[in-house]
């Protein structure tokens, strides 16, 4: 799979952030440019990285329902990985 530069520099940093399947430390507050989630766009569309907690909802306590949540951690899938070159993340 062809990656731009931008892509496999992302894709390099989630892998740092990634401290075990399924949870990572990079999250929306690392998204910091339109550029970057461009390049996240595009690696989400490659099946290369995913948001883990696409799904989950919060308790609103004004409203008092289930909202869904604004926390994204973005994680390697295992394409991601094999395509990464770097490497299985320590804690998988």
């Amino acid at each position: 799979m062809k990656l731009t530069k931008k892509e496999t520099e992302l894709l390099k940093t989630i892998f740092e952030y990634q401290n075990e399947r399924g949870h990572s430390d990079f999250d929306q507050t690392e998204v910091k440019t339109r550029s970057c989630a461009g390049v996240l766009s595009s690696l989400v569309k490659k099946e290369l990285v995913y948001n883990s907690y696409l799904g989950y909802t919060d308790f609103c306590e004004r409203t008092g329902k289930e909202i869904p949540t604004k926390t994204h951690l973005w994680c390697m899938t295992d394409l991601g990985v094999e395509v990464n070159g770097m490497g299985t993340p320590e804690y998988w």
